[in-house]
């Protein structure tokens, strides 16, 4: 404790990525409010930010502190594609968000899934599973939609594909509606040329398979928990997996050969509340590397354009809240991993994309 109390006290930001972060995240969110220092993780742990938000929220947006949570692959590449489109088009009705691509999961990020399932309780659950835990509730009541999809279904954009829950989809989810509710905060305070997400936004969040057989079993084999006793079970599931060795220890990924075998792609299709389309195409490298290259971007901006971001944009922030006004978005496309690798790229289009262009991708 004494050792990141002093290197809060010494630094100007800090970017915390070990987890899971239920266990070891708070001690350094603690230890940066408490120095004044600006903090960024890459968690995809959606009760850990609702306790961040519930605990820390107000005292980092007093002293002017921007606490960024979700700064890695998980969910940057959706809250900013989110906030493009509704820079462009918004208000928006509804935006939906149709995500595929290959990577290898890590120790760590392993480990993260196994501690969130065991310490799951009837409160906790609660969180979990509310559409709105991380706040942007819409001026409406919670719709089906908004809530966890657990099967497979055709698509009602593109029938000839099918949805299911994905892994990003749960988190990401609840991290674009804060968005929108961040920067609904933002105007009431003033703030100018802040995107307006849309006082009804329908955000649905799905991987996308070609084939039923293949999206039946994805929602099969990543369920999201529907109670307690589904979280019991998959505790039990991951603690096997590790007795018997088919996972990586805590601290090891994949290795940069098993690296460049994967990628990353999304389509973020919007409409407007005036009924005009719109949609984002994301491509990247795989997680890690667009991890690498998210989170170190946002420490750059917070500590290169601090005249840029607003003095609003403070407290529990998403990414795409706390750098608006920021050179955020071409600084992420700005370069690879190593400046060798892929670069991850955002195209902003009119109109809906084709249903063929999406099967072809």
């Amino acid at each position: 404790a004494d050792e990141i109390n002093q290197l809060a006290a010494e630094a100007t930001v800090i970017i915390a990525l070990a987890g899971p972060y239920l266990d070891c995240g708070e001690q350094v969110v603690k230890a940066c409010v408490g120095s004044g220092t600006h903090y960024i993780d890459i968690t995809g742990e959606v009760n850990f930010g609702h306790f961040l938000i519930q605990k820390y929220h107000k005292a980092a947006k007093e002293k002017g502190l921007r606490l960024i949570q979700f700064a890695g692959a998980m969910c940057v590449p959706e809250d900013l594609a989110a906030y493009l489109l509704a820079r462009k088009l918004g208000p928006l009705k509804q935006l939906r968000v149709y995500s595929w691509g290959y990577g290898f999961r890590g120790g760590g990020s392993f480990q993260t899934g196994l501690t969130v399932v065991e310490r799951m309780l009837p409160d906790s659950m609660a969180v979990y599973q509310h559409p709105f835990s991380l706040g942007g509730e819409r001026k409406c009541d919670v719709r089906p939609e908004e809530k966890d999809c657990r099967t497979a279904e055709a698509d009602v954009l593109f029938p000839s594909t099918w949805v299911m829950p994905g892994y990003v989809s749960h988190t990401c989810s609840r991290v674009l509606r804060r968005s929108c509710g961040l920067f609904e905060e933002m105007m009431t305070e003033g703030v100018k040329d802040v995107p307006s997400y849309g006082d009804q936004l329908l955000v649905t969040v799905r991987d996308l398979s070609l084939d039923q057989k293949e999206a039946e079993y994805a929602a099969w084999a990543n369920p999201v928990p529907a109670d307690l006793k589904d979280t019991m079970k998959q505790a039990k599931t991951l603690e096997e997996m590790r007795k018997k060795g088919v996972v990586p220890a805590v601290g090891l990924g994949p290795p940069k050969e098993a690296r460049a075998l994967g990628f990353m792609e999304t389509y973020l299709v919007c409409e407007a509340e005036n009924g005009q389309w719109g949609h984002v195409h994301f491509t990247g490298p795989e997680g890690y590397e667009a991890t690498a290259i998210t989170c170190a971007m946002v420490a750059l901006v917070l500590l290169e354009e601090k005249e840029a971001l607003s003095v609003s944009a403070c407290g529990v922030l998403t990414p795409a809240a706390a750098l608006h006004g920021s050179s955020f978005v071409e600084r992420v496309q700005a370069h690879g991993f190593a400046k060798t690798g892929p670069k991850l790229c955002f195209e902003v289009r009119e109109g809906k994309p084709s249903e063929e262009e999406v099967v072809a991708a």
